[in-house]
């Protein structure tokens, strides 16, 4: 899933995704060596599989915004927006690498995971101390006995109901997926990944996976929300393996455009490979 910042620019992680997620009060004495991993980017080869459909919703008494459908196998990150007909980001840490499938224009870009890594650490030393100062980082208690994970600055504050997952493994295969989706969106969206780094930093630090996550932004008087309910299974369909595939043949018949282009429409499509082929 991911909260896409332009979502709300545009208005309300559009993530690739849209609903694309410090003075610190409270901290954990000691991380475990997991959420270091995922804090910097180190990618660990999983076997895990499983799936997260993730609704969208700017008003929780309204139909969900945007739909997305999130597929983890072997340290790779499939995430499928609004059906069968959206755009596609592949994750591949291993490969240090994310790849980008525009389905409806059949056209494809990639970006190295080192050059988000070093957009970031360069607009990091520009950015507005009141974007990167958390004033809250914390663990708390709902009214119902759920553990809610909460991160918050000046402007902005992220709150995620959590629960266990069946399989742990599950829990730092999201937080990577999460980690690198902030940072795709903090590049191309201006809104710093910063604090949604910390809240992944946060909720790994427990083995835990999000239930619900609420971003509240607040603007002067004026305040605005977006709710991310995350529904988990701990296997992938044989529809969810075809998915997989129909993203390789993808990969290799839509036509490659730079980066700009990509999320900069119109672009000239060319013809792909596979057409060139029919001529």
């Amino acid at each position: 899933m991911i909260m896409d910042n332009r979502l709300e620019t545009n208005p309300v992680s559009y993530v690739t995704g849209a609903v694309v997620f410090t003075v610190l009060i409270c901290f954990l004495a000691k991380i475990p060596v997991i959420a270091d991993e995922v804090k910097n980017g180190i990618s660990a080869k999983s076997t895990c599989t499983f799936r997260i459909d993730t609704d969208i919703y700017s008003d929780p008494k309204k139909a969900p915004i945007k739909h997305t459908l999130t597929l983890f196998t072997e340290s790779v990150y499939y995430d499928f927006e609004d059906g069968d007909s959206g755009r596609v980001t592949v994750i591949d840490p291993g490969r240090s690498r994310i790849i980008l499938l525009d389905r409806r224009r059949q056209v494809k870009s990639e970006v190295m995971t080192e050059e988000i890594l070093r957009t970031i650490d360069n607009a990091r030393v520009q950015a507005d101390a009141k974007l990167s100062t958390v004033t809250l980082k914390d663990f708390q208690k709902s009214s119902n006995g759920e553990t809610v994970a909460v991160v918050s600055n000046d402007s902005i504050e992220y709150r995620s109901t959590l629960y266990a997952p069946t399989v742990p493994d599950m829990a730092s295969q999201y937080a990577e997926f999460a980690n690198w989706s902030a940072r795709l969106n903090s590049v191309y969206a201006p809104m710093p990944p910063y604090l949604r780094l910390d809240l992944n930093e946060l909720i790994a630090s427990r083995d835990m996976l999000p239930k619900e996550l609420t971003r509240t932004s607040r603007k002067g008087i004026r305040q605005s929300q977006l709710i991310c309910r995350l529904r988990v299974n701990d296997r992938l369909s044989e529809d969810d393996r075809s998915r997989i595939a129909r993203v390789g043949a993808m990969m290799a018949e839509f036509s490659t455009v730079p980066i700009k282009d990509y999320w900069n429409e119109p672009v000239v499509i060319q013809a792909s490979a596979a057409e060139s082929r029919k001529d």
